[in-house]
């Protein structure tokens, strides 16, 4: 079983990998825009990781409490 401590670390982690993430994805959608090349593809894909993010905050918002 888990202790609390790991759960947290484990929270942490994910938050941290996924803002990383969702850095990547919107410099990546700045490029392409420069480029002129298109961003719809791009911008769904960053949304679904804007909302992974918001979920693994939430956990991790959980743990604390």
């Amino acid at each position: 079983m888990e202790t609390y401590e790991t759960r947290l670390n484990t929270a942490l982690r994910r938050v941290e990998e996924q803002e990383k993430l969702v850095a990547v994805w919107r410099e990546t959608i700045s490029g392409l825009a420069k480029e002129g090349q298109p961003t719809d593809l791009a911008e769904k894909m960053l949304r679904l990781m804007q909302a992974r993010l918001h979920a693994f905050r939430a956990d991790l918002g959980k743990l604390r409490n």
